[in-house]
């Protein structure tokens, strides 16, 4: 109980702290830092929505697939090894879907020419949220969920205040600021990874002897189509919103 209780208030410290610069965000600089581009605030969200509709689906459900089976798998390192081949085949297939479709769907949704020249941010955004969702799986699997919460809720928002900050104050320019937002996703997943492998918990064998594929996948097929509805609409409105009226008003 000790450790459900400490994990509990960190998590609880970790989540106020992340609403808090949030808020601070979201109310105060971002409408400051682009009063004059809202299209560039919005471009913002448009591909951080699309990148999380679309890892939703690329990891094919391995991130709940581990949590599901992990305490009752009797060789945690197959189970592991089989999830992150998923996951890597899952961001392959979404990637060639990516690169041949892209201009189809720009095309099709009317997409501003801000979009269309830097959708393909979306590939590394995708990667990041999609691998850091299994490393997130793995370190709750072993009763650590206060990392994570802390780089979703924390650090992502502390790095991209101080980013906004930058930017205000011209020392970069917004080409720039766009690349360094996606060093802060692609560094929140680095990060994580580096202590799941200094806690050892990142062990996997590529033997799926012991994997029962089909029951797996059928578990992912529920879980997948469950939370990827739930994503679409929590994001739907902002992509309507950008395809009915403007980018501007995205932000807005």
């Amino acid at each position: 109980m000790g450790v459900i209780r400490n994990q509990s208030i960190t998590n609880s410290i970790n989540l106020y702290l992340g609403i808090v610069i949030g808020a601070i965000n979201t109310i105060l600089i971002f409408p400051y830092v682009f009063e004059s581009n809202p299209e560039y605030w919005g471009l913002l969200q448009i591909l951080v929505s699309y990148s999380l509709i679309f890892s939703t689906f690329s990891h094919l459900g391995s991130p709940h697939i581990l949590l599901r089976y992990f305490p009752k798998a009797n060789n945690k390192s197959q189970l592991i090894g089989f999830l992150i081949s998923i996951c890597f085949i899952g961001y392959l297939i979404f990637l060639l879907i990516f690169v041949f479709f892209q201009n189809f769907l720009l095309d099709s949704l009317d997409s501003t020419q801000l979009v269309k020249d830097n959708f393909y941010l979306i590939g590394f955004l995708v990667f990041s949220l999609s691998f850091f969702d299994l490393l997130s799986s793995l370190s709750r699997s072993y009763l650590d969920s206060s990392t994570p919460v802390f780089f979703s809720e924390v650090f992502i928002r502390l790095c991209v205040s101080i980013l906004l900050i930058i930017y205000n104050y011209e020392f970069i320019n917004f080409n720039s600021f766009l690349i360094l937002f996606i060093v802060i996703y692609l560094s929140k997943f680095l990060l994580f990874l580096s202590i799941q492998l200094k806690n050892n918990y990142l062990t996997f064998s590529f033997n799926f002897s012991n994997i029962n594929i089909k029951e797996k996948f059928k578990y992912g097929f529920y879980v997948l189509t469950a939370g990827g509805s739930a994503v679409i609409v929590s994001r739907f409105d902002i992509l309507m919103i950008e395809y009915f009226i403007d980018l501007k008003h995205v932000a807005y």
